[in-house]
């Protein structure tokens, strides 16, 4: 009984036929002589394959032909955008073209102005401030006996109707009454202070309500007061004040 081998080898099974190989047998091979080197020869030149002709390059500019650079100019301010105002929601009609003289429409004012008075004239004759002596405007054809003797002895002749005072108006004074304006330097006279008139009777005044009032002067300065609106006597030798202006008088028989 053989002895057991390890495992993994294989041992062919036994034969009792000799193994032969085909072929010379192996006594008779020799081995074979190397060829001898052979001198080196030649090497044959190769010429390389034409390359293809590659785009002409320019050249760079050398240092020297390089210009220097221009210095780029200063950046302007640019100004801030301005804002678009927004379009009108209402539609504009343009105006029709002007027609060749064409007057101007014309437009009533809304409402007439209030008049302005006008400042009084300095030739008015009834101006307040215009004379400082008396005067004397007729009215009537025909004059009295009596006399009116101003404060500087100026005698002025009576008509039937007068009116006394610092600047009586026509619109104030009866019809043809002569309009007598006396110097008033106090200011103590009406516009329209009284009314003298004379009649075969003799002269009488009256009062045509006056701010200073109308009194009767006798020769020793006693004085009497005229109610206005009341037709007074002018006595003979009697001076008349008018709110303390006074003037006096000349009769027939004096």
């Amino acid at each position: 009984m053989q002895p057991a081998r390890p495992l993994g080898e294989t041992q062919p099974p036994p034969s009792d036929i000799p193994l032969v190989l085909p072929g010379p047998e192996l006594g008779a091979v020799r081995p074979e002589p190397l060829p001898e080197a052979a001198e080196p020869g030649p090497v044959p030149s190769v010429e390389p394959a034409e390359q293809p002709v590659a785009a002409a390059v320019p050249e760079a500019p050398s240092a020297q032909e390089i210009p220097p650079a221009q210095e780029a100019p200063p950046a302007q301010e640019t100004p801030p955008a301005q804002e678009t105002p927004p379009a009108p929601t209402e539609a504009v009609h343009a105006p029709p073209p002007a027609a060749e003289n064409v007057e101007p429409a014309h437009r009533e004012p809304a409402s007439a102005p209030a008049p302005v008075p006008a400042p009084a004239s300095v030739s008015d004759p009834y101006d307040d401030e215009e004379f400082e002596a008396t005067i004397v405007v007729p009215r009537a054809k025909t004059a009295t006996r009596w006399k009116l003797i101003d404060l500087d002895g100026t005698a002025y002749p009576l008509h039937a109707s007068n009116v006394l005072g610092r600047r009586p108006a026509p619109k104030d004074a009866p019809e043809q009454a002569q309009l007598v304006s006396l110097s008033d330097a106090e200011r103590v006279l009406s516009r329209t202070h009284a009314l003298l008139e004379v009649d075969a009777d003799g002269l009488w005044v009256t009062d045509l309500d006056s701010t200073n009032g109308t009194d009767l002067v006798d020769a020793d300065g006693g004085m009497v007061e005229c109610e206005p609106r009341e037709r007074t006597a002018v006595a003979a030798g009697f001076s008349l004040s008018l709110g303390g202006r006074l003037v006096s008088f000349e009769g027939p028989t004096d």
